[in-house]
């Protein structure tokens, strides 16, 4: 189950647009354009160069332009909740299907063969990994990418390590057959996809079914091994809007903080598993070690979502800790409040007063 938790307004971009209208006309009613610019800012609206005032709150994020209306009294349109659908083919995203189904690939790899799995490449392939990962660190400005060297292996790799040490990894995908299918499908797609050729709806499909049967079977062997893995629910990830993931061990004092601005939305991006399918549900919450003080963001229910966190001035402070902690419906958990948890570490900035001329 996909949750998002939290969740701005969903607007329609004609609702959007006549939104952004108002807004901008209470703007030019109430304020001089230097304390325009100032306000949209303090909501974490950007100004372009050479764009208008409604390009900027058009082209912003519909939390933040909500947050700026309710600000200026501006009443916000009242979406009603529709219906839920049954997912079809054509709802199915082909590259978020095959993105979960690689990841789960590459899960069972960590868990089944572990570090020893780069032994199994010549050195001049481990250096291309490297390559990948350093050519993607330097693409992505403002992202921190993965440092792990798993996550840049090419599909094929990954067939070639889950089939080549079936010894291991058996125990979770318990038939070779079908494993091997799985595999290929998956391949067929990825080149698919890399020559921008159609994916037909058999192939979204069954690469969705893939995906979630593969998460399935890691549950069903974890719930099976005499560790604390089979008793307890276990965060996969939580990933920040940079592309950061927390830490279990929590975030030191030395450690880099990406530092953000009151009003910034970031949206935390999160996965876990229980071994016997029970609802886990999410506390989000922050720690200012700077003042020991520790406040509530919010909850959500489901296996994986998005939470969506909107700087507030109450958490200015430079080392701010994010933690995200799950729980399942059992009165048992492995930390006596939490089965398991992971902390993102962020600095966020006082406000700076506009300019006296």
């Amino acid at each position: 189950m996909t949750v998002t938790a939290n969740p701005p307004n969903s607007l329609s971009p004609g609702e959007h647009f006549d939104l952004a209208r108002a807004v901008l006309s209470q703007l030019q009613d109430r304020f001089e354009p230097d304390e325009r610019l100032t306000l949209i800012n303090f909501f974490g609206i950007r100004s372009g160069e050479y764009s208008s005032w409604l390009d900027d709150l058009l082209s912003s994020d519909q939390a933040q332009l909500l947050q700026l209306a309710d600000y200026l009294g501006v009443a916000a349109p009242e979406r009603s909740e529709a219906p839920p659908r049954i997912q079809t083919a054509a709802s199915i995203d082909t590259y978020s299907e095959l993105v979960a189904a690689e990841t789960a690939f590459r899960e069972i790899v960590r868990s089944a063969i572990g570090d020893s799995w780069v032994d199994e490449l010549a050195p001049e392939k481990v250096d291309t990994l490297r390559e990948k990962r350093d050519a993607e660190d330097k693409r992505r400005d403002g992202v921190i990418v993965s440092q792990d060297l798993l996550d840049y292996t090419e599909a094929y790799q990954l067939e070639s390590l889950i089939l080549k040490h079936w010894d291991k990894t058996g125990p979770i995908l318990k038939d070779k057959r079908r494993a091997e299918a799985y595999l290929n499908l998956m391949l067929d797609v990825r080149n698919t996809v890399a020559h921008a050729s159609p994916v037909v709806p058999y192939e979204r499909q069954l690469l969705a079914g893939i995906a979630g049967q593969v998460q399935n079977l890691i549950s069903l062997y974890r719930s099976g091994s005499e560790t604390a893995d089979a008793y307890y629910a276990s965060i996969n990830y939580v990933r920040d809007s940079f592309g950061v993931e927390g830490r279990r061990g929590g975030i030191g004092n030395n450690d880099e903080r990406k530092r953000l601005k009151i009003g910034q939305v970031i949206e935390l991006e999160f996965s876990a598993t229980d071994p016997h399918d029970r609802e886990i549900e999410w506390a989000f919450s922050i720690y200012d070690k700077g003042r020991s003080k520790s406040s509530d963001l919010g909850t959500a229910i489901g296996t994986s979502g998005v939470f969506i966190w909107t700087v507030g001035e109450e958490e200015v402070g430079e080392r701010i800790d994010v933690w995200a902690s799950i729980a399942n419906e059992s009165p048992y958990q492995r930390n006596g409040a939490y089965d398991d948890r992971v902390c993102l570490g962020y600095s966020v900035s006082p406000p700076v007063p506009p300019r006296v001329n």
